[in-house]
C-alpha cells in the first residue's frame, strides 16, 4: 500500500480548520464565562440571536460586494477581448483594403487578381458586419468601425466596378475612389487602434 499524499493546500486548509474551531470555542467558553458572571444566562438566546442578525448582515453584504465585484471584472475582460478582436480585425481590413488599393492603381487590367481582391474584400465586409456598431464598448472605437465599414464598402463597390468594365474602359476616377476608400481604411484603423489602446 502507497502512503498518502496530502497536497500542501489541503494541509494549510486543515490547520485553518482546527484554529477556527479553537477560536470558536474559546470564544464560546469566554461568553459563558461572562454571562455567568453578569447572571444574564435567561438572556443569552437574544444575545446569540442579536449577534447572528448582526453576522448575517454583514456575511450578506461581503457577498453580494465580491459578486458584484466579480461581475464587474467579468464585464471589464470581455470588453478587452472585444476591442483586442476590432484591433486585430481593424489591422487586417486595413491591410487588405491598403494592398488592393495599390496593387489596383498598377494592375487593374488583371480579371483574375482583382478576382482574388473582391473575394478578400467580401472577407472582410464579412468579419466586419460580425459585430454591430452598438456592440463595441467605446464610443472612438465604434466611430472608427463605422467608418472602416464605409471604407471597405467603398473598396468593394470600386472592385466590382473594374469587373464589370469593359478591357481598357478603366476610368481612373475608380481607382482614386478605392485609393481615397484605403487611405480611409487606414485613419479608421488608427482612430480603433488608439481607442483600443486607451
Amino acid at each position: 500500500m502507497k502512503g498518502l499524499n496530502v497536497p500542501p493546500l489541503m494541509i494549510v486548509a486543515t490547520v485553518w480548520v482546527v484554529w477556527l474551531f479553537l477560536a470558536i470555542g474559546a470564544l464560546g467558553w469566554a461568553l459563558f464565562v461572562l454571562l455567568d458572571a453578569f447572571d444574564a444566562k435567561k438572556d443569552a438566546a437574544a444575545w446569540v440571536q442579536a449577534v447572528g442578525s448582526v453576522l448575517a448582515i454583514i456575511v450578506a453584504i461581503a457577498v453580494a460586494s465580491s459578486q458584484n465585484q466579480r461581475a464587474y471584472q467579468a464585464g471589464k475582460q470581455a470588453e478587452r477581448e472585444l476591442l483586442d478582436k476590432l484591433f486585430a480585425v481593424a489591422n487586417f481590413v486595413a491591410n487588405v483594403s491598403g494592398d488592393a488599393s495599390r496593387y489596383l492603381s498598377d494592375n487593374a487590367g488583371d480579371r483574375r487578381m482583382v478576382s482574388r481582391l473582391e473575394v478578400s474584400m467580401r472577407d472582410c465586409d464579412y468579419l466586419m458586419r460580425e459585430v454591430q456598431f452598438n456592440e463595441v464598448p467605446r464610443a472612438e472605437a465604434a466611430i472608427g468601425w463605422l467608418e472602416l465599414r464605409a471604407a471597405v464598402r467603398d473598396v468593394l463597390h470600386g472592385i466590382q466596378i473594374i469587373q464589370e468594365a469593359k478591357p481598357g474602359g478603366i476610368s481612373m476616377l475608380v481607382i482614386y475612389d478605392i485609393e481615397a476608400a484605403a487611405i480611409a481604411a487606414e485613419k479608421a484603423r488608427g482612430r480603433i487602434n488608439a481607442a483600443c489602446k486607451a
